[in-house]
Formats: structure tokens, C-alpha cells, sequence
């Protein structure tokens, strides 16, 4: 057989080997190249013109000596380009992928509570106490409640504030938390969501078994609301304008004290 031809085999041989291996665009071909056959020789179009996925099934070029050669590179280079964008693309995406995953396992659940607009933490208020202060117990040598002098002279009654709890008042006497009072302009709130400026429709619904007694130095609506029962427990001051102006939570005598340290 002539060179043509064999070489022209080994091209079309080629190729169907770049067609079973995903190399080309086209689907393999059906039978390799036979001279006569169905894959029979014929001139190629001009190569600045070949199908961008090149040559097409069962077609070999019939150029000769450096024609042949400068076919055979040029599908080869086209084959090798091809393979490299796929190769790429396939690499690309399972990054792209394991990247959004590492950052979807990197947001822990709740996470949007540092987002912009979100709702600050809200410390609760208990009978027991607030934060490291306990009804009953001395202040901690290491709470950021600091005490401050006697109230009136010869008196054992402290006050003690915090930076860290702005409207929140702690009252020591005899070197014992008594109560703690909550003013407006706080964000402590009992486990009910009551807190200093809540209405006093919305305390009756929460507590609707309160003690109620006149306020000391305003008209009605102000009043005091208290508690029933046994120490700890609850008082609220209804202002006039129907909200809590002060919560507090502590023991007789001192829950029931109108000013600071009686």
C-alpha cells in the first residue's frame, strides 16, 4: 500500500483512539479506516476551516508529506486544548464546591446573631439573682459590681453598680445582697420577657396574682404590684403613664423600700 495510505490508516486509527477516549467532541467512530471501505480517503477542506471540534468520524486527510504532518499536529494540538479546558473545568468545580461546603461547615448554627440589625443578648433576671449576684450572698470579690459608701451615716446599707449592667442597682446590707432593682433604660428582663418598660396589662397577664398598694408619692395608675409568698420574690413600680418604672427582686424589709437603702 502506498505511504499515503498507511499513513492515513495511523491518522484515522489515531483518531478513533481519541474518540474512545473522550478526546474529541464526536461520538467514536463505528469501524476503523479500510482502503475502499466506508471510511475511504478524501481531500480535506482547507485547515484554516476545519469544524472547531475537527475532523469529523471516519474522515482521514489525503495531503502527503508535510500536508499529512501539519494535519496530524494541528489535530493533535487541538486535541491536547480541548482536553486541558475539560481537564480545567472539572478541576475547577469540585474546588468551587469543596469551597462553599468548608464555608457552609464554617457558619456555625445561630451565627446570625452577629449580623448587622441583630437582636442583643438579653440577660435574665431570677429570684436568685442577676449575673454573679446572689439574693442572700455577699458580693463576689471578683463580680464587676463594685460597692459604693454607706448611703446615710451610721447606716450598713451599700449600693453596688456595674458598667457592665447600666440601670441595675444592687443593695448589700450587713455584707448581704438584699435586692436588686432594675430601672427603664435596662435590658434585663425576667424569663417572661418583663422587663422595665413593659405595660402593666402585660405584668397582670404574666403574674395576675400580684399584691397591689397604692404609689407612695404619685396618683393612680402608679402603684406598687408584689409578689405573694415567701422571699426571694418579685415587685414591680407602675409609673403613671401605665409602665414598669423600676423591677425589682430581693427580701422583706428591703424589696419594699421606696428610696435607696430605705
Amino acid at each position: 500500500m502506498p505511504q499515503g495510505d498507511g499513513s492515513a490508516r495511523k491518522v484515522t486509527h489515531g483518531r478513533a483512539q481519541g474518540y474512545a477516549k473522550g478526546v474529541f467532541a464526536h461520538e467514536p467512530c463505528a469501524r476503523p479506516f479500510q482502503p475502499g471501505g466506508a471510511g475511504r480517503l478524501r481531500d480535506c477542506p482547507d485547515l484554516r476551516h476545519l469544524p472547531q471540534g475537527g475532523l469529523s468520524p471516519g474522515t482521514a486527510c489525503r495531503r502527503g508529506g508535510s500536508g499529512l504532518m501539519r494535519t496530524l499536529t494541528l489535530a493533535s494540538a487541538a486535541a491536547l486544548a480541548l482536553l486541558s479546558a475539560c481537564s480545567s473545568g472539572e478541576e475547577a468545580n469540585p474546588e468551587a464546591g469543596a469551597s462553599a461546603t468548608a464555608t457552609d461547615a464554617a457558619t456555625p448554627p445561630g451565627a446570625a446573631s452577629s449580623l448587622p440589625g441583630a437582636s442583643p443578648t438579653v440577660t435574665m433576671l431570677t429570684l436568685d439573682g442577676l449575673g454573679d449576684l446572689t439574693i442572700g450572698a455577699p458580693v463576689p470579690e471578683t463580680s464587676s459590681f463594685a460597692q459604693h459608701g454607706a448611703q446615710a451615716p451610721g447606716s450598713s446599707c451599700t449600693i453596688a453598680t456595674s458598667p457592665d449592667y447600666p440601670g441595675v442597682e444592687g443593695m448589700v446590707e450587713v455584707g448581704q445582697l438584699r435586692r436588686i432593682a432594675v430601672s427603664q433604660g435596662s435590658s434585663v428582663q425576667l424569663m417572661e420577657g418583663i422587663g422595665a418598660g413593659s405595660t402593666e396589662e402585660e405584668v397582670r397577664a404574666a403574674f395576675p396574682g400580684f399584691r397591689e398598694e397604692p404609689h407612695k408619692y404619685e396618683e393612680a395608675p402608679a402603684k406598687y404590684l408584689t409578689q405573694p409568698g415567701e422571699d426571694p420574690r418579685l415587685r414591680f413600680e407602675i409609673g403613671r403613664d401605665g409602665k414598669v418604672r423600676n423591677m425589682f427582686v430581693g427580701v422583706m424589709p428591703q424589696l419594699a423600700y421606696v428610696e435607696s437603702c430605705g
